[in-house]
């Protein structure tokens, strides 16, 4: 059951305020459990717990400083009369910045080495971008938005869940910038279409729509339930793509649809697919392999096509993804030297 998000005046004035106290004291006793547990720990030891605690303490300043970022930022902004332009242009300052910081921390602390392969044509395609991304892994989602920022200079338009809105960053900083929350179930199907409709139409060049089209984020547990869930064809293409959720072809057609001028791009990352609960977290650290992801441009396919398309992407991005992993874990490819991202 989700918890329905409150108004945005109770989230302004209760619900923020609550997360920075929370964040200020979580901060704190983070740092102190961090100084005591490095120092308890033997040396020569992986001292994995000293790396959770350092991970959290990270997270957790990002997100108090991506929250005060934007309150100062609207405060700037109110003083010297709001310029769209300028607004946009420092909310996304802001995300790259603060991301950019916690990626740094992560190569010191958790072991994180970065590989990024992105399609050279990407860089100067002026025309909005639509980025399709698989979903697996903690943090692959802003790691991805880092990319988007940081990487190609673009400003991150999200569809995002509603509870979401929950995180005062989130709901401030991805508000600001278009993001798309989903509506609440008793929303109409045709308010569900307008809003839709307006976050594609609102879309200019050097923006990025960035999708998730598996709709949550790969596990083995959740890919084993979807598998239990269907049969026939489904259940067998489930089965031959043991690294990858059936993606849904709802969001990017309709997309498509309404902005079939928009640049496409599929995005995959592998190495972060093994922390999907406490055990491997901890089991992991530090990260013996590196963290892959590939941006590659594609060609949109025909507003009819769109499922089958998606589906072949995501048998690449399945291919690709187990080319590296060790046959004991029950997903590597059978063919490792012949897998490519995209086809």
């Amino acid at each position: 059951m989700t918890i329905p998000v409150p108004p945005r005046i109770v989230r302004r004035v209760i619900c923020h305020p609550l997360q920075i106290v929370l964040g200020v004291a979580a901060l704190l006793v983070l740092s102190i459990a961090t100084g005591i547990a490095f120092v308890i720990q033997l040396p020569g030891r992986r001292r994995r717990l000293v790396r959770v605690l350092a991970m959290l303490t990270a997270t957790v300043l990002a997100d108090l400083t991506i929250i005060l970022g934007a309150w100062r930022l609207w405060c700037a902004h109110r003083v010297r009369r709001r310029r769209a332009e300028t607004w946009e242009h420092d909310h996304v300052e802001l995300i790259g910045r603060t991301l950019h910081r916690v990626v740094r921390v992560a190569e010191r602390v958790a072991g994180l080495r970065l590989v990024v392969t992105i399609d050279p044509q990407l860089p100067d395609e002026p025309a909005p971008l639509l980025v399709l991304s698989r979903h697996a892994g903690l943090g692959d989602s802003p790691l991805i938005a880092y990319l988007l920022t940081h990487e190609l200079g673009r400003v991150p338009r999200v569809l995002l869940k509603r509870f979401l809105l929950w995180d005062a960053a989130v709901d401030l900083v991805l508000g600001r910038l278009g993001a798309y929350f989903l509506p609440p179930q008793r929303v109409s199907p045709e308010e569900r279409d307008a809003r839709l409709r307006e976050f594609a139409d609102q879309s200019r060049d050097r923006d990025a729509l960035l999708l998730f089209p598996e709709g949550r984020n790969w596990t083995p547990h959740r890919w084993r339930a979807q598998l239990a869930e269907c049969s026939g064809a489904e259940a067998d293409w489930i089965r031959a793509h043991p690294a990858v959720l059936p993606p849904r072809a709802g969001g990017a057609s309709r997309v498509l649809e309404l902005r079939p001028d928009v640049c496409t791009a599929v995005a995959a990352q592998r190495g972060l697919d093994p922390l999907h609960s406490v055990r491997s977290i901890w089991a992991h650290l530090p990260l013996r392999e590196p963290v892959e992801v590939t941006v590659r441009r594609a060609d949109p396919p025909a507003p009819g096509d769109v499922e089958p398309w998606l589906f072949d992407m995501w048998g690449c991005i399945d291919d690709w993804t187990r080319a590296r992993r060790p046959a004991t874990d029950g997903l590597a490819s059978d063919d490792p030297t012949g897998a490519v991202f995209p086809a």
